[in-house]
């Protein structure tokens, strides 16, 4: 069995060891640490329901396949 050593990047923000994670990536993703959700919205993208996060502090997520926006996704929950 192998063993995955994390290896903490930044305050909120951990990756397996030896994964390329940018700087920039990590910084994009730390902006939801701490975060809570307040609400989630549906909206139609490309005619599939786009599920968005509204965070108490008024950002947007968007679940998206890929960075440029090219449909909804799915955010997997643990």
């Amino acid at each position: 069995m192998s063993r995955i050593t994390i290896e903490r990047i930044r305050p909120g923000v951990s990756a397996e060891t030896n994964l390329n994670v940018t700087p920039t990536e990590a910084k994009h993703y730390a902006q939801l640490v701490g975060c809570r959700i307040n609400e989630i919205l549906f909206v139609e993208c490309e005619g599939q329901p786009l599920p968005i996060l509204v965070l108490d502090n008024g950002k947007q997520v968007s679940v998206l396949c890929d960075p440029e926006g090219n449909g909804p996704g799915h955010l997997s929950i643990d």
